[in-house]
């Protein structure tokens, strides 16, 4: 299983369709946005974050914490019947996943944390739960990825993309709240820091989503030549 991790805006969605679309062997699997984007129990719980991070905050990063979760454990389950059955088949497909709760935890969340949105006790409670259920010893259905795909672009290009497609709850995201997680998604996955070491060692791979890779044609071919390349090595050292 291999992530796509990125900003809000970087283009995750777009890519993984994309390579679904142009690689052979790739299965996608999109991240469950409508969950806290659209209106639960007649509220938008992403619209809500957004306009009050400060009371919003600790209910947004457990929910998604959950999804997210329950998702990895779906996945890997999948992932481990699919391999069982096609134990002969070298061609086995690849998953490419949309964000996890890694990114959940080391940007996302633990901006909240730093910028005020959660209290000492509530990230006390989010990171414990969070270690509970990435330990392999409560949880035997969880796995690490294989390998992180970061779309890496500048906040400006963000801020740019997410104003331009409007999706539900994003209006009015702030330049300055974009910048903050990109300077967390660089100290997770490229500075690695205060990772555990099983996620140390999990190889990264960057790609410049700078681009409009969706209508540059040449741009696409480099990303998806990069990422195949990075699979099939990463796969082989399995």
């Amino acid at each position: 299983m291999f992530i796509i991790e990125g900003n809000i805006g970087a283009g995750k969605s777009t890519f993984l369709k994309l390579a679904g679309q142009n690689l052979d062997h790739v299965t996608i699997d999109l991240e469950p946005v409508d969950c806290w984007q659209q209106q639960l129990f007649g509220q938008s719980l992403l619209g809500h974050f957004y306009t009050d991070p400060k009371r919003w905050g600790y209910t947004m990063e457990t929910f998604t914490l959950m999804v997210r979760m329950a998702d990895n454990i779906r996945r890997t389950t999948s992932l481990k019947n699919y391999q069982l059955t096609h134990a002969n088949n070298q061609s086995n497909s690849s998953l490419l996943v949309e964000r996890s709760i890694y990114s959940g935890r080391y940007c996302f969340a633990s901006n909240s944390y730093i910028s005020g949105f959660m209290n000492d006790l509530e990230w006390g409670l989010y990171t414990q739960m969070f270690d509970f259920l990435t330990s392999k010893q409560h949880n035997p259905l969880y796995d690490i990825p294989s390998g992180f795909v970061y779309l890496r672009t500048s906040p400006e290009i963000a801020y740019q993309r997410t104003n331009q497609r409007k999706r539900v709850g994003e209006s009015g995201i702030p330049i300055e709240y974009l910048t903050e997680i990109s300077r967390k998604h660089d100290e997770f996955l490229l500075d690695k820091i205060n990772l555990p070491t099983a996620l140390q060692t999990v190889p990264v791979l960057v790609l410049d989503a700078n681009t409009d890779f969706e209508t540059n044609p040449i741009a696409l071919k480099v990303m998806l030549d990069q990422l195949q390349i990075f699979i099939e090595n990463t796969s082989s050292r399995l």
